[in-house]
């Protein structure tokens, strides 16, 4: 069964989009797509992020360097009058952002190659990770590349790691399918309308990924968390009757990656709903094409006509003549014996 690895630069919410999606997908949606966990640890650890942030009102702490959680769900599709079939797996790695900067970053600091020597057997597990998926997504924080415009040293670190990231899930592994997920897409659904879309932003925030990989990699936007209220200091805390959006068009794409229904650059609409994927469509034969398909049907209609004329015994009598008196060829010779015509007489 195919594997499908969900991945993300420090800060991208990972923990968050796993635990909401985890809990949005529980039962099947119209199209009967649904998921189901693996393991107890991935219910259990799925359930303890969304007390905290349904009932506690508080967001996850964040992810310790020396902590590796590896969830699991297989997405199914149910139908019917039938049993669920499988789908494919969908394969969360819980861990610190920062990982990827150790496995990914090339950083000339020393105390950065102390951390990777450090989170060793961290770093070979994500690397392993994405090695064993058949498709990728990797989640990238909306604010981190959109507020800093590309001059804060955060912006420029997202930039070089989201570069590093889809250039190792092409190069290093056997994925065939990618895309890249926009977090917080509740806060900036106007910055993406002013992009002209998804399209428009993943070109204008993170245009050396775009323009190096641009038809190999399909842009969502999800917000995992699109309700808040603020607390006594005004930060933003989750809502306890949160929804999640952005998901479906995600979902949707896993499986007809997994189906093999997808094409690989197809792309999301950039105009009426975020996010949606937009088949690729078959560009229109030029006339030469479908001339020369005209011509060869037609020659080969006369020449199934010739056969069945020439393999019958009795010839195609025409309405006006006189079909007593038609008489059959010669077998032996091959020549009309003879014929009677309108008027009288005879052809010898």
């Amino acid at each position: 069964m195919k594997k499908i690895a969900i991945v993300g630069v420090e800060g991208s919410g990972k923990t968050v989009l796993m635990a909401a999606m985890g809990e949005k997908y529980r039962k099947p949606r119209a199209d009967g797509l649904f998921l189901y966990a693996n393991s107890r640890r991935t219910i259990e650890y799925c359930n303890e992020q969304i007390d905290i942030l349904r009932i506690q009102h508080k967001w996850p702490n964040s992810t310790s360097p020396d902590s590796l959680v590896n969830l699991e769900w297989t997405l199914m599709r149910r139908k019917k009058g039938s049993r669920p079939e499988e789908v494919c797996t969908v394969a969360f790695l819980d861990f610190a952002g920062e990982i990827y900067r150790y496995a990914f970053g090339d950083s000339t600091d020393d105390s950065d190659r102390i951390k990777q020597s450090q989170y060793k057997k961290q770093i070979e597990a994500v690397k392993s990770h994405l090695k064993d998926a058949e498709s990728v997504v990797v989640l990238v924080n909306l604010s981190d590349i959109i507020n800093s415009n590309g001059v804060s040293t955060k912006a420029s670190e997202m930039d070089w790691l989201s570069q590093r990231i889809f250039d190792f899930a092409f190069d290093e592994t056997s994925a065939n399918r990618v895309a890249i997920a926009f977090t917080q897409k509740d806060l900036y659904e106007e910055t993406i309308g002013r992009c002209g879309g998804l399209e428009g932003t993943f070109e204008a925030y993170l245009p050396s990924v775009y323009y190096r990989h641009e038809s190999e990699i399909v842009p969502f936007a999800v917000s995992a968390v699109n309700k808040t209220v603020p607390n006594d200091k005004g930060e933003p805390l989750p809502a306890s009757d949160f929804n999640s959006e952005g998901f479906d068009e995600l979902v949707s794409w896993m499986a007809d990656v997994s189906d093999n229904v997808a094409p690989k650059d197809s792309k999301p609409k950039n105009s009426d709903s975020v996010g949606q994927i937009k088949q690729k469509t078959v560009s229109a034969k030029s006339p030469w094409r479908y001339g020369c398909i005209t011509m060869l049907a037609i020659m080969s209609l006369i020449f199934i006509i010739y056969i069945v004329m020439n393999a019958t015994d009795k010839p195609i009598v025409p309405n006006n003549v006189n079909k007593q008196s038609f008489l059959p060829r010669n077998p032996f010779h091959g020549q009309l014996i003879a014929l009677s015509i309108p008027g009288g007489g005879f052809i010898e």
